[in-house]
């Protein structure tokens, strides 16, 4: 199976996404799937990433994000493998990006600590303060049959 995270990071900013990710990346990968890491312009040299396979997206730096723009840049870039699960940790993609790349990929998961709305198959909000209060707004599901995983557990 095929994985592809989304995220995006630079030295200053998004390495809690990434690190996550990369987490989920090394599992993955002793499970035998190939794990593909897409990032919108990778241009420092990150030794820890030496062993992962990225893939930017963007050939030069964006001056702003466009979900309709890197949803066209996210397909050609994923166009040559079998489908796979999208996994999502990127504060700035949203309903219309995951409803316009799950017609391309198998499954779409979203990691998101903000209970923002989501069309995905699977919402991981590892927030501890939901596990606690309960607060977690299901409306904000637009997805039928989507999986919610939340707490510390995830």
């Amino acid at each position: 199976m095929n994985f592809f995270f989304r995220t995006n990071f630079n030295e200053k900013v998004g390495l809690g996404h990434l690190f996550r990710c990369l987490r989920l990346i090394r599992y993955f990968e002793k499970q035998k799937h190939s794990c593909y890491l897409l990032t919108d312009l990778l241009k420092e040299k990150f030794n820890f990433l030496k062993n992962i396979k990225v893939i930017s997206i963007y050939k030069k730096k964006l001056d702003f994000f466009e979900q309709k723009r890197d949803v066209i840049q996210f397909t050609k870039a994923t166009k040559n493998f079998k489908k796979g699960i999208v996994i999502i940790d990127d504060y700035r993609i949203g309903v219309d990006w995951e409803k316009s790349i799950s017609r391309f990929h198998k499954k779409v998961a979203v990691i998101d600590d903000l209970n923002k709305k989501h069309y995905s198959d699977y919402i991981i909000n590892y927030n501890p303060s939901f596990d606690l209060t309960g607060n977690f707004n299901y409306k904000n599901v637009l997805k039928k049959k989507c999986k919610i995983l939340l707490g510390h557990k995830f």
